[in-house]
This record gives structure tokens, C-alpha cells and sequence, in this order.
């Protein structure tokens, strides 16, 4: 049990449930699941948004909402990717190997195909 004062506002009241000794294995992923859970707990509790990828998403819809600052956040981020392909950070096609090629457009399909599952789930059924 939390031994802070009860109305001290700094430490959320936890469930006892949360406190449990480490786990001892090779699979650090179990640890990891567990104290990551115990971090977004304990955020949820302060009243704090649960991760730094909520903000962003946040951030974003909020960007792609208003139509002025939009369309300069795309141009942003195309200038960003030119840099990239100067810098040679990013690999073009072209720069592939025949069966880093092959790979990478068994990729584009599947994503594609992915992508088609789901824009068709949207679709009415009744389109004749």
C-alpha cells in the first residue's frame, strides 16, 4: 500500500495491483508490457494525455483540420523528403539491388492490397 499522506494531490492513488515484483525471464518484453502499463496508468491518472504519440496524432488531425496550415505542412514535408534523397538518407528504387527490388514491391502490393480491403470496407454495398 502507498505510505504518501492521502491528500497529498502529487502521487495518484494506485491499485496495489500495479505494484508486483519484477519478473525474472529472458524476454524482457514481458517487463517492458508491464512497466509500460504501470506509465500510462499512472499518466491516465494524473490527467495527462497517455503517450507522446497521442500528441502528435493531436497535433496533426489538428494541422489537417484547418485548411491554410495544411497544405504548407505538406510542403514541409515534401521539402523534408528532397533533403532526404540528397543526403542519400533515403533509397531510391533505383538504387536497389534486383532482389531488394523484388522485395520492396511485394511490399507496395501487399500494402496496396491492405489499403484496398479497407477503402472497400467503407464503400456501400449497393453500388450497381
Amino acid at each position: 500500500m502507498c505510505t504518501y499522506h492521502p491528500n497529498d494531490i502529487r502521487y495518484p492513488v494506485l491499485p496495489d495491483a500495479l505494484f508486483h515484483p519484477p519478473i525474472k525471464t529472458n524476454n524482457s518484453n514481458i517487463q517492458y508490457v508491464i512497466t509500460r502499463f504501470n506509465f500510462i496508468y499512472f499518466r491516465l491518472q494524473m490527467g495527462k494525455q497517455s503517450t507522446f504519440s497521442e500528441k502528435d496524432r493531436k497535433y496533426l488531425n489538428k494541422i489537417k483540420e484547418d485548411p491554410v496550415r495544411y497544405p504548407e505542412y505538406l510542403k514541409r514535408e515534401r521539402m523534408r523528403y528532397q533533403r532526404k534523397k540528397e543526403k542519400k538518407q533515403v533509397k531510391l528504387i533505383k538504387d536497389l539491388t534486383t532482389r531488394e527490388k523484388r522485395q520492396k514491391r511485394k511490399q507496395w502490393r501487399i500494402a496496396q492490397r491492405r489499403h484496398r480491403n479497407k477503402v472497400g470496407e467503407d464503400r456501400p454495398t449497393n453500388c450497381f
